[in-house]
């Protein structure tokens, strides 16, 4: 087994064990929805033509192009659902659940240029070479996947809080769709045929491992709204593009925590 893939069977383990605990105060419920930005470089399997440039986004903030480039973007949307226990004894939330992931890749041509195509190599032989107009490209993956986490909050505010979070997630593939805007419209006919020189297909798999650091407002007991900042994170599997090779992401999300159960330990520390 690959040593990537440790640290999610460490993260399982770590779940079993703090489940059969007796010391949980608080179960609840959680819903999510978040969005990364991930950063990575163009892969070179399109043929783009070879005096066009790329550009990049530098840890999802800093845009990075230049006249006459072919800029590259990478980023995910997903929510789920996530049931939660803490623990008072240590301040330590113990969660994992279930999470739709959606990751949304481009190629374009870059805001300053003076052109809105750029060229890529459809054919080459001997002296011949043949070209096409794009506009973009564009590809979408869908997962279906696993979070695991931990959280401590070893600051407590009446309502307010401060944690730190880290995590791991594996996710499933579920589908994908790559699509080429051809500056004529007549050329999709050629599309189906690009895309299979070129080679689409992506890893069934996508992990990552990861840190966060958020605020809480909301009582132990009670409904608790969570806002976190997902700092530079690792992504463990490869190949989870055609357009980019991704190496890492941050972003942000939003949570709401319902209580299902309630045990006295939480009551007394209120």
């Amino acid at each position: 087994m690959k040593k990537k893939y440790l640290i999610l069977i460490s993260f399982l383990s770590l779940l079993t064990v703090f489940v059969y605990s007796q010391d949980a105060s608080v179960i609840t419920i959680g819903f999510e929805g978040g969005s990364g930005f991930i950063t990575g470089k163009q892969n070179d399997k399109w043929n783009i033509r070879q005096d066009v440039a790329t550009s990049y986004y530098d840890y999802g903030y800093n845009y990075h192009s230049g006249n006459n480039s072919v800029s590259s973007e990478m980023n995910l949307y997903y929510f789920g659902i996530k049931p939660a226990i803490y623990f008072p004894k240590y301040n330590i939330n113990i969660s994992a659940g279930l999470r739709f992931t959606q990751s949304n890749c481009y190629l374009n041509k870059s805001s300053n240029s003076d052109e809105s195509y750029f060229f890529l190599r459809y054919n080459e032989s001997g002296t011949n070479t043949e070209y096409f107009k794009v506009k973009g490209i564009n590809e979408n993956i869908n997962y279906l996947g696993i979070p695991l986490e931990i959280t401590l909050t070893p600051f407590h505010f009446d309502v307010v809080n401060l944690y730190a979070k880290v995590g791991a997630e594996i996710n499933l593939k579920l589908n994908s769709q790559t699509d080429i805007n051809f500056s004529n419209e007549n050329m999709k006919i050629y599309k189906q045929d690009v895309l299979s020189r070129v080679g689409t297909s992506t890893n069934l798999i996508y992990s990552s491992a990861y840190a966060a650091v958020g605020i809480r407002f909301g009582r132990v007991t009670g409904v608790k709204y969570n806002f976190e900042v997902t700092l530079p994170a690792r992504i463990l599997s490869s190949n989870n593009s055609s357009l980019v090779v991704p190496e890492y992401y941050s972003g942000f999300q939003f949570s709401v925590q319902i209580p299902i159960n309630k045990a006295k330990e939480s009551k007394n520390k209120e």
